[in-house]
């Protein structure tokens, strides 16, 4: 089944994260790998990452990757070599979240910050959305427009707090 095989792709991810070769170690296991010779202990992840790395390369280590169909192997790969980029979208996609939350009342269309583009401007004004979420969808609203939108935002929630 699916969870069946999600199961054991993530059981072989993990061990992939996990399991730590010393230097001397790499060197008598994955020679391939020993070149350039890293300073400390590496995970099976980080020597996955090179550009030359496939995990077929370390059955020896995880025989359990022998049963996987390609699509699997390639799918660890993938997970693998391209965790930074996928955290940095996980990130942007709950920044985005948290804007949804963050509402634009009619006194911030009155006095909105002069660093803004007249286009964002003009925009803002012919919309008036209720959210700083569904303002950064609006076209011609850009991500410079959006910083200072939050941070003026930011600025007027401080004052807030001080009167109170």
């Amino acid at each position: 089944t699916i969870r069946q095989r999600h199961s054991a792709l993530n059981n072989i991810q993990e061990k992939l994260d996990t399991y730590k070769l010393s230097p001397a170690k790499l060197k008598e296991q994955l020679a391939e790998f020993a070149e350039p010779a890293p300073n400390s202990s590496v995970t099976l992840s980080q020597l996955l990452k090179r550009p030359d790395a496939e995990l077929v390369q370390f059955i020896e280590l995880l025989p359990e990757v022998a049963s996987l169909d390609r699509l699997a192997v390639l799918e660890i790969e993938a997970r693998v070599k391209y965790s930074g980029y996928l955290g940095q979208q996980q990130k942007e996609f709950a920044l985005r979240e948290s804007m949804q939350a963050i509402t634009l009342d009619d006194d911030f269309f009155n006095d909105i910050p002069i660093a803004v583009s007249k286009e964002a401007r003009m925009k803002m004004l012919a919309v008036r959305p209720a959210t700083v979420g569904k303002l950064a969808c609006i076209p011609g609203v850009r991500a410079s427009d959006l910083a200072v939108i939050l941070m003026s935002i930011r600025k007027r929630q401080k004052i807030q707090d001080k009167d109170l």
